[in-house]
C-alpha cells in the first residue's frame, strides 16, 4: 500500500501523545472482575493546518483494550463483554471450565505466567491516514500495557505489521511479548515514527 507524502501531515507529528486511561469493573458479586478496560486516547497538543484549514489540538483517535487477569479468571464471564470480538478471543484462549489457558495457547507462547491484553478497536481520523501511524501508535500503546503478559491478542487481522500472527484456531491473532521478532518490529515502528518526524520538518 502506498503511504501518503509526510507533507500532508496536518500537523507536525511530534506534538502528538497518547493518554492512558483504566477503568476497573466490580463484578456482581460486588468483587473486581478480574478485567480492566483500557483507553488510549491519541491527541494532539499543538496546531497544525491541513490544506488551508486551521487544525486545533484535540483528539484525533482511539484505541480500546481490555485486560483479563490470569489471577482473578473466576471474577468474570464471556458474557460480561458487549464486544464479540473480546468475547470471542477470551473464549478461545481460556478454558473456562478447567480454568488457565488452553493448551493450544500454552504450546505457541513462550511463556503463560500473565495476563492477557486484548487490543479491540483502533480508531484514527481520516487525515491522519495512510502514514502508517495506526501501526505506529498500537504497537507504542501495546508495548506500554504489555508488561506482566503472556501475550496480546487483536480482534483483527490489520496488525501483522505490529507482530500479531495468525495461530491455530481457536487461538486467533497473537503477539508474543518475548519473541524477538516482534521486539525488533517494534523497534522498527519506532524508527519510522522517527523517520516521519524528520520527513515533516
Amino acid at each position: 500500500m502506498t503511504r501518503r507524502p509526510a507533507t500532508d501531515l496536518p500537523a507536525d507529528p511530534r506534538d502528538l501523545a497518547l493518554e492512558y486511561e483504566q477503568v476497573r469493573q466490580v463484578s456482581r458479586e460486588g468483587e473486581w472482575d478480574g478485567a480492566d478496560d483500557w483507553t488510549v486516547t491519541v491527541r494532539l497538543r499543538g496546531r497544525g493546518r491541513s490544506g488551508w484549514t486551521p487544525v486545533e489540538p484535540g483528539e484525533i483517535g482511539e484505541l480500546k483494550l481490555v485486560r483479563a487477569r490470569k489471577a482473578e479468571l473466576f471474577n468474570w464471564q464471556p458474557e460480561d463483554f458487549t464486544e464479540p470480538g473480546v468475547r470471542d478471543a477470551l473464549l478461545g484462549i481460556f478454558d473456562m471450565g478447567h480454568g488457565g489457558y488452553r493448551p493450544p495457547f500454552q504450546d505457541h507462547i513462550t511463556s503463560t505466567d500473565g495476563d492477557l491484553l486484548v487490543l479491540d478497536d483502533v480508531r484514527l481520523d481520516p487525515d491522519w491516514r495512510g502514514f502508517g501511524l495506526g501501526a505506529i501508535v498500537v504497537s507504542e500503546a501495546i508495548w506500554t500495557l504489555a508488561d506482566g503478559c503472556s501475550a496480546i491478542a487483536a480482534t483483527t487481522s490489520h496488525w501483522e505489521s505490529v507482530g500479531f500472527r495468525l495461530r491455530p484456531p481457536p487461538l486467533g491473532y497473537l503477539l508474543d511479548p518475548r519473541d524477538p521478532e516482534a521486539v525488533a518490529l517494534r523497534e522498527l515502528r519506532r524508527r519510522e515514527f522517527g523517520e516521519l518526524c524528520d520527513a515533516y520538518s
